[in-house]
């Protein structure tokens, strides 16, 4: 019988990670401003066999370097991140997410020390936003291409834009509200610069500046030209559902591609990140590695795609660390993979390259 230790980590993973298994149905988006509750949809199986069978070595797999990586101190002035220690009944906290411009800037949402705060790739600070008022409340923050920092604020389910030369969250140029959301898990941006909420089992709300946010019933490629959707077939294997988009926004039908996902060891949990400027998709997943009776969670980011050629060897995600975001995976335009991992003395900004 295996014995499964409890670990401090596995809650909070799944809570900012974790999507739920769902059906490959493609649901038309909601015009209504109502957010359409995905268990009243039925399954439909897709008509079309899978385009890609594919096995997946995760032992395989690129291991963390110090080579590509940004390092910050602990602290509390402007080039350092901020870090609490937990109590006797508390995780400790630190920086809560973090994003990364088209021209490779990091924008680290510091909630410790109330700022959102920018850095070129060499670590050198070229801003710093101030969010005093606000820090315990804003959970995520994403930039757009032309450099716009979106902010979600769940205590007043709002989302406020700013400008990156902002010099305080109070100098936001236009907010976005989005009520109605019980399971917030992120803000995205597409190559066309809309921002997305992504919230319950792989859906995603488009914000618009009307206020008749349009939600959908699948996750959204960085073109907007694909819909995603993911579900688990048994304990090792899982299908990727893919369908195009028209011109309106809307999905043309049932999957039109399925990718079959086989990584030969207990998926404890997967989920869709993002798509890079070429299309090709990038999953997250966390598998039990079967080395010992004790279960051993390790994380994964795998790049896939419907070619042979779009398929990259796994990249190994460390998890001894000593925080967690709530959002600590970036998948750049161009394919790479950024992780933010807070240790208990020091921050990094890793970056693994997929080409």
């Amino acid at each position: 019988m295996r014995v499964i230790i409890p670990l401090m980590l596995i809650s909070f993973l799944f809570l900012s990670c974790e999507r739920e298994w769902i059906s490959n149905e493609f649901i038309k988006p909601d015009a209504s401003n109502n957010i359409p509750d995905s268990s009243t949809y039925n399954e439909e199986p897709a008509k079309e066999d899978p385009v890609v069978i594919k096995s997946v070595d995760v032992k395989n797999s690129t291991s963390f370097s110090l080579k590509d990586r940004l390092v910050f101190d602990i602290g509390n002035s402007d080039t350092k991140i901020g870090l609490l220690e937990g109590g006797e009944d508390e995780l400790p906290s630190g920086p809560m997410s973090f994003s990364v411009s088209e021209d490779g800037e990091v924008y680290i949402l510091d909630t410790i020390n109330a700022a959102i705060k920018v850095f070129d790739s060499s670590r050198g600070l070229k801003g710093l936003i101030s969010i005093s008022e606000r820090a315990r409340d804003i959970v995520d923050i994403v930039v757009t291409p032309n450099k716009e920092i979106a902010v979600s604020d769940m205590s007043q389910q709002m989302v406020f834009l700013l400008k990156n030369t902002a010099k305080s969250l109070s100098e936001y140029f236009k907010s976005y509200k989005i009520s109605g959301i019980n399971d917030f898990s992120g803000l995205t941006s597409t190559l066309k610069g809309n921002i997305f909420v992504r919230y319950g089992d792989q859906q995603m709300l488009k914000l618009n500046e009307s206020g008749l946010n349009i939600p959908f019933m699948s996750l959204i490629s960085r073109n907007e030209d694909m819909f995603f959707r993911l579900k688990k077939v048994s304990g090792s294997l899982s299908m990727l559902f893919m369908s195009s988009m028209d011109q309106n926004s809307t999905f043309k039908g049932n999957a039109e591609k399925q990718i079959e996902l086989a990584l030969g060891m207990p998926v404890l949990s997967m989920s869709f990140l993002d798509t890079d400027a070429k299309g090709r998709q990038y999953l997250l997943v966390e598998v039990d590695d079967g080395s010992s009776e004790v279960v051993k969670v390790k994380r994964y980011v795998i790049r896939t795609g419907a070619k042979a050629e779009d398929w990259s060897k796994p990249i190994e995600i460390p998890l001894d660390v000593y925080a967690f975001p709530f959002k600590d995976i970036v998948i750049g335009s161009d394919g790479s993979v950024y992780a933010m991992l807070v240790y208990k003395d020091r921050v990094e900004v890793a970056r693994w390259k997929t080409e």
